[in-house]
């Protein structure tokens, strides 16, 4: 598979780079002709060069630094959003842009496989947080007795800026689409609209950490963009139950028709306490088992004595 017009790009700090490592190592294994770009959030001499072995680039864009001193983590929030400028800086030849977080890593090669068919109609491609894995669609919050008010994510985020009130109203009970996985073409005229959404953020004060979240649902709720919506399995949270397959050595969605996943994610669960990485998951006949989640130790296969029966 040849896809010598796509671009992935990923970035991070020294905080992730064993994150970054592992998505790396992962899209390599499965030895596809594809670019693999990395935006410097803040990677020291030594992580580059760890990045630098795996023959992927590292980019670095300080147009934007001014705003992290005020909010250091929220710097791949910001330029994730800024690709397109970035592209133009370094003169990169690509025609379609593939977003992974750092916290992600790749199973299958299905994922640039649907994403390049949603470039080249010129969409923009996103997976929605609210699916069939969610026991709960609406977020809300008590105030007195049985009394609440909605609380989703980008309701909420709306009321720090300065957005007309029909607007916001839009955005009441709107699902919440995660930037951890996204697609658009290099030369799509929704990155305008984007940068529009960033800069008014900026300008009011906003939360500049969940700004990429609340910057796409206006695009895409209030501005009407074109997209589509990724599967599942194109941005699969480890939140969710999930299944391993004991016959194909690999991650399945929980439920039928058990496809395989193709993009693995680490929200939903904390990846920074000890021995974060091994998790109860099930396999084709519901037996439970321990799992290493991380790419690397996919081959490490765990079973927990407190699951046997």
């Amino acid at each position: 598979m040849s896809m010598i017009n796509t671009g992935i790009f990923t970035g991070g700090n020294d905080k992730y780079i064993h994150f970054i490592i592992n998505l790396l190592d992962s899209i390599i294994n499965l030895n596809l002709n594809i670019p693999i770009y990395i935006i410097d959030g803040g990677l020291s001499k030594n992580s580059i060069s760890q990045i630098n072995l795996r023959n992927c680039k590292v980019l670095n864009y300080t147009k934007l630094d001014y705003l992290y001193k005020k909010d250091p983590k929220s710097k791949i929030n910001i330029l994730r959003l800024r690709i397109n400028e970035i592209v133009d800086k370094y003169d990169l030849k690509i025609e379609n842009i593939i977003w992974l977080d750092a916290d992600t890593w790749v199973q299958t090669p299905e994922i640039f496989n649907i994403c390049n068919n949603i470039c080249k109609k010129g969409k923009l491609g996103i997976k929605s947080q609210s699916c069939r894995y969610d026991k709960k669609t609406i977020r809300y919050k008590n105030v007195i007795g049985n009394l609440c008010i909605l609380n989703n994510i980008l309701y909420k985020n709306s009321k720090k800026i300065n957005i007309k009130a029909k607007d916001s109203e839009i955005l009441k009970a709107a699902a919440t689409l995660n930037s951890g996985v996204f697609c658009l073409p290099y030369k799509s005229s929704i990155w305008n609209t984007l940068k529009k959404w960033q800069e008014k953020i900026i300008n009011d004060n906003g939360n500049l950490f969940s700004s990429d979240q609340l910057v796409i649902g206006c695009s895409v709720y209030i501005d009407n963009i074109n997209y589509e919506i990724l599967p599942d399995n194109c941005n699969y949270f480890f939140g969710y139950s999930i299944r391993y397959s004991t016959k194909t050595n690999k991650f399945l969605e929980y439920y039928p028709p058990y496809n395989t996943i193709s993009v693995l994610h680490y929200c939903g669960i904390d990846k920074f306490k000890e021995n974060w990485f091994l998790r109860a998951v099930e396999d084709e006949n519901d037996n439970k088992i321990i799992k290493d989640i991380r790419f690397n130790k996919i081959d490490n296969f765990i079973v927990s004595n407190q699951f046997q029966k």
